[in-house]
């Protein structure tokens, strides 16, 4: 990346917001300054130098679902590999669930919204 001029943020426009919430959300990677270790901090390099360079190489990153895991909704946030663009991520299809993994996954995509759905109303009863 020497020699390459980045913006120290993503662009206003690549920045996604909740669909639930609208608050503004990072799905790339952490900001660099809450990461730990050079590991961390050249994963986020590596995330800022593909958008910003448009380099559509492949990175695992939290991301929305968007059809990538067909039992999942598509607003669902997934760790998956990604295809990385100036227009963002765009998560490679894994198919479906194995069966020996997909009832635990949607039971803490469901746990998952519950902690959401409590954290936007501030109700505890939304939690359970």
């Amino acid at each position: 990346m020497e020699g390459t001029k980045m913006p120290f943020f993503f662009p206003n426009e690549l920045i996604p917001y909740c669909p639930k919430c609208g608050e503004e959300m990072n799905l790339w990677g952490r900001p660099w300054n809450f990461l730990e270790g050079e590991e961390y901090r050249a994963s986020w390099q590596r995330a800022v130098d593909s958008i910003y360079n448009n380099k559509e190489d492949m990175q695992t990153v939290n991301t929305l679902n968007n059809g990538a895991i067909p039992e999942l909704p598509a607003d669902a946030i997934i760790e998956v590999n990604s295809v990385i663009t100036k227009d963002g991520p765009k998560p490679i299809a894994v198919g479906k669930l194995p069966s020996a993994v997909k009832g635990i996954i949607l039971q803490m995509e469901n746990f998952e919204e519950l902690v959401v759905q409590a954290a936007i109303t501030g109700s505890y009863h939304d939690a359970s």
